[in-house]
Protein backbone atom coordinates (compact mmCIF):
# COMPACT_ATOMS: atom_id res chain seq x y z
CA UNK A 1 0.00 0.00 0.00
CA UNK A 2 1.61 3.24 -1.18
CA UNK A 3 -1.09 5.66 -0.07
CA UNK A 4 0.20 8.57 2.03
CA UNK A 5 3.81 7.28 1.96
CA UNK A 6 6.92 9.15 0.89
CA UNK A 7 7.39 6.84 -2.10
CA UNK A 8 9.29 8.32 -5.04
CA UNK A 9 8.02 8.15 -8.61
CA UNK A 10 10.15 8.70 -11.70
CA UNK A 11 8.56 8.35 -15.14
CA UNK A 12 10.70 8.07 -18.25
CA UNK A 13 8.82 9.66 -21.12
CA UNK A 14 10.75 11.12 -24.03
CA UNK A 15 7.81 12.89 -25.63
CA UNK A 16 4.06 13.29 -25.44
CA UNK A 17 1.96 13.12 -28.60
CA UNK A 18 -1.28 13.84 -26.75
CA UNK A 19 -1.30 17.45 -27.88
CA UNK A 20 -1.20 16.37 -31.54
CA UNK A 21 -3.72 13.53 -31.36
CA UNK A 22 -7.21 13.86 -32.79
CA UNK A 23 -9.76 14.21 -29.98
CA UNK A 24 -13.46 14.52 -29.50
CA UNK A 25 -14.80 18.01 -28.86
CA UNK A 26 -15.70 17.31 -25.22
CA UNK A 27 -12.09 16.63 -24.19
CA UNK A 28 -10.49 19.60 -25.93
CA UNK A 29 -10.12 21.42 -22.60
CA UNK A 30 -7.83 18.63 -21.33
CA UNK A 31 -5.17 19.09 -24.02
CA UNK A 32 -2.99 21.33 -21.82
CA UNK A 33 -2.48 18.89 -18.94
CA UNK A 34 -2.12 15.93 -21.28
CA UNK A 35 0.52 17.56 -23.47
CA UNK A 36 2.85 18.67 -20.64
CA UNK A 37 5.40 15.91 -19.99
CA UNK A 38 5.91 16.79 -16.31
CA UNK A 39 2.30 15.89 -15.51
CA UNK A 40 2.83 12.17 -16.19
CA UNK A 41 4.76 11.45 -12.99
CA UNK A 42 2.52 13.87 -11.06
CA UNK A 43 -0.53 11.92 -12.18
CA UNK A 44 0.89 8.68 -10.72
CA UNK A 45 1.52 10.40 -7.39
CA UNK A 46 -1.98 11.89 -7.46
CA UNK A 47 -3.75 8.59 -8.20
CA UNK A 48 -1.73 6.47 -5.74
CA UNK A 49 -1.44 9.12 -3.03
CA UNK A 50 2.37 9.28 -3.07
CA UNK A 51 4.05 12.10 -1.12
CA UNK A 52 7.62 11.58 -2.31
CA UNK A 53 9.50 13.04 -5.30
CA UNK A 54 7.61 13.07 -8.59
CA UNK A 55 9.77 13.61 -11.68
CA UNK A 56 9.30 13.01 -15.40
CA UNK A 57 12.52 12.24 -17.29
CA UNK A 58 13.17 12.76 -21.00
CA UNK A 59 16.27 10.89 -22.20
CA UNK A 60 14.95 9.52 -25.51
CA UNK A 61 15.65 5.76 -25.60
CA UNK A 62 17.25 5.86 -22.13
CA UNK A 63 14.28 7.51 -20.39
CA UNK A 64 12.89 4.38 -18.71
CA UNK A 65 16.22 2.99 -17.50
CA UNK A 66 17.19 6.44 -16.17
CA UNK A 67 13.89 6.53 -14.26
CA UNK A 68 14.79 3.20 -12.66
CA UNK A 69 18.26 4.54 -11.81
CA UNK A 70 16.79 7.61 -10.09
CA UNK A 71 14.25 5.47 -8.22
CA UNK A 72 17.04 3.31 -6.93
CA UNK A 73 19.02 6.32 -5.67
CA UNK A 74 15.91 7.70 -3.94
CA UNK A 75 15.52 4.69 -1.63
CA UNK A 76 19.15 4.09 -0.64
CA UNK A 77 20.68 5.55 2.51
CA UNK A 78 24.13 5.74 0.92
CA UNK A 79 25.62 6.85 -2.37
CA UNK A 80 27.20 4.31 -4.76
CA UNK A 81 30.60 5.41 -3.40
CA UNK A 82 29.55 4.17 0.06
CA UNK A 83 29.22 7.64 1.55
CA UNK A 84 26.20 8.12 3.80
CA UNK A 85 23.43 10.08 2.11
CA UNK A 86 21.68 12.89 3.92
CA UNK A 87 18.33 14.49 3.27
CA UNK A 88 15.17 12.82 2.03
CA UNK A 89 15.17 9.01 1.70
CA UNK A 90 12.08 7.40 0.18
CA UNK A 91 10.61 4.14 1.45
CA UNK A 92 9.77 2.91 -2.05
CA UNK A 93 10.94 3.85 -5.53
CA UNK A 94 8.76 3.48 -8.61
CA UNK A 95 10.48 3.64 -12.00
CA UNK A 96 8.23 3.71 -15.06
CA UNK A 97 8.79 3.95 -18.81
CA UNK A 98 5.95 4.93 -21.12
CA UNK A 99 5.44 5.84 -24.76
CA UNK A 100 2.37 5.75 -26.99
CA UNK A 101 1.97 6.47 -30.69
CA UNK A 102 -1.00 8.83 -30.72
CA UNK A 103 -0.42 10.98 -33.79
CA UNK A 104 1.04 10.79 -37.30
CA UNK A 105 3.16 13.89 -36.75
CA UNK A 106 6.18 12.15 -35.19
CA UNK A 107 6.17 9.34 -37.74
CA UNK A 108 6.00 11.85 -40.59
CA UNK A 109 8.89 13.90 -39.22
CA UNK A 110 11.10 10.86 -38.64
CA UNK A 111 10.29 9.45 -42.06
CA UNK A 112 11.25 12.75 -43.68
CA UNK A 113 14.52 12.73 -41.71
CA UNK A 114 15.32 9.19 -42.89
CA UNK A 115 15.33 7.74 -39.36
CA UNK A 116 12.76 4.98 -39.97
CA UNK A 117 13.25 1.77 -41.92
CA UNK A 118 10.96 1.79 -44.99
CA UNK A 119 9.79 -1.79 -44.31
CA UNK A 120 8.78 -1.04 -40.72
CA UNK A 121 11.32 -3.29 -39.02
CA UNK A 122 14.63 -2.70 -37.24
CA UNK A 123 17.36 -5.01 -38.57
CA UNK A 124 19.87 -4.56 -35.76
CA UNK A 125 23.30 -6.20 -36.26
CA UNK A 126 22.41 -6.95 -39.89
CA UNK A 127 23.97 -5.62 -43.09
CA UNK A 128 20.51 -4.59 -44.29
CA UNK A 129 19.93 -2.24 -41.34
CA UNK A 130 18.44 0.97 -42.67
CA UNK A 131 16.75 2.78 -39.81
CA UNK A 132 14.62 2.19 -36.74
CA UNK A 133 11.05 1.06 -36.13
CA UNK A 134 8.96 2.66 -33.41
CA UNK A 135 7.04 0.80 -30.74
CA UNK A 136 4.84 1.67 -27.79
CA UNK A 137 4.08 0.41 -24.30
CA UNK A 138 4.32 1.02 -20.57
CA UNK A 139 6.21 -0.90 -17.89
CA UNK A 140 7.48 -0.19 -14.40
CA UNK A 141 9.48 -1.51 -11.46
CA UNK A 142 8.73 -1.14 -7.75
CA UNK A 143 11.98 -0.91 -5.78
CA UNK A 144 12.51 -1.35 -2.05
CA UNK A 145 15.80 -1.21 -0.12
CA UNK A 146 17.52 -4.59 0.17
CA UNK A 147 20.44 -3.37 2.29
CA UNK A 148 21.19 -0.50 4.65
CA UNK A 149 24.41 0.79 6.18
CA UNK A 150 25.01 -0.38 9.76
CA UNK A 151 28.30 0.61 11.41
CA UNK A 152 29.83 1.22 8.00
CA UNK A 153 28.77 -2.17 6.64
CA UNK A 154 25.86 -3.20 4.42
CA UNK A 155 23.18 -5.21 6.23
CA UNK A 156 20.17 -6.93 4.65
CA UNK A 157 16.81 -5.29 5.39
CA UNK A 158 14.33 -7.82 6.79
CA UNK A 159 11.02 -7.43 4.97
CA UNK A 160 9.34 -10.76 5.71
CA UNK A 161 9.05 -11.71 2.04
CA UNK A 162 11.70 -12.73 -0.50
CA UNK A 163 12.51 -10.27 -3.30
CA UNK A 164 11.37 -10.99 -6.83
CA UNK A 165 14.77 -9.88 -8.09
CA UNK A 166 17.84 -7.88 -7.09
CA UNK A 167 19.05 -4.70 -8.73
CA UNK A 168 22.74 -4.86 -7.87
CA UNK A 169 23.80 -1.53 -9.38
CA UNK A 170 22.91 1.19 -11.86
CA UNK A 171 25.01 3.86 -13.50
CA UNK A 172 24.64 6.84 -15.82
CA UNK A 173 27.07 9.05 -17.70
CA UNK A 174 27.42 11.26 -20.77
CA UNK A 175 29.91 11.17 -23.64
CA UNK A 176 30.41 14.97 -23.54
CA UNK A 177 32.20 16.11 -26.74
CA UNK A 178 31.84 13.58 -29.57
CA UNK A 179 31.45 13.36 -33.34
CA UNK A 180 27.85 14.50 -32.94
CA UNK A 181 25.39 14.93 -30.08
CA UNK A 182 23.62 11.66 -31.02
CA UNK A 183 26.62 9.51 -31.96
CA UNK A 184 27.47 6.53 -29.68
CA UNK A 185 30.76 6.97 -27.82
CA UNK A 186 32.75 3.78 -27.21
CA UNK A 187 34.89 4.99 -24.27
CA UNK A 188 31.82 6.36 -22.44
CA UNK A 189 30.01 3.04 -22.89
CA UNK A 190 33.04 1.18 -21.53
CA UNK A 191 33.24 3.50 -18.53
CA UNK A 192 29.59 3.08 -17.58
CA UNK A 193 29.73 -0.72 -17.84
CA UNK A 194 32.89 -0.88 -15.74
CA UNK A 195 31.31 1.45 -13.16
CA UNK A 196 28.18 -0.69 -12.85
CA UNK A 197 30.17 -3.93 -12.57
CA UNK A 198 32.51 -2.45 -9.96
CA UNK A 199 29.67 -1.26 -7.74
CA UNK A 200 27.86 -4.60 -8.05
CA UNK A 201 31.14 -6.41 -7.31
CA UNK A 202 30.52 -8.63 -10.32
CA UNK A 203 33.24 -9.84 -12.67
CA UNK A 204 32.60 -9.46 -16.41
CA UNK A 205 33.31 -13.20 -16.64
CA UNK A 206 30.26 -13.88 -14.45
CA UNK A 207 27.81 -12.08 -16.75
CA UNK A 208 25.66 -14.68 -18.51
CA UNK A 209 23.24 -12.48 -20.44
CA UNK A 210 23.30 -8.91 -21.75
CA UNK A 211 20.39 -6.93 -23.19
CA UNK A 212 21.70 -4.44 -25.71
CA UNK A 213 20.26 -1.50 -27.61
CA UNK A 214 20.26 -1.81 -31.38
CA UNK A 215 18.68 1.00 -33.37
CA UNK A 216 19.37 -0.41 -36.83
Amino acid sequence: DFFNTNSACYVGIADSEWGYAEKEQEVQNAIGNGAVVCIYSNRVNYVLGLKGPSVSIGQEGASAITAVHMSRLAIEDHWPSGEKKGGHISTTGIGIGSYFLLANRTLSLQTAAGDLNPVGRCFSFDATALGTARGEGTAGLILKPYTKMVDGQKAVVETGSPPVGLLCSTSTNCSAVDASIRAPHGPALQEIMCSALEEAQVSPLDVDCVEVQGEG
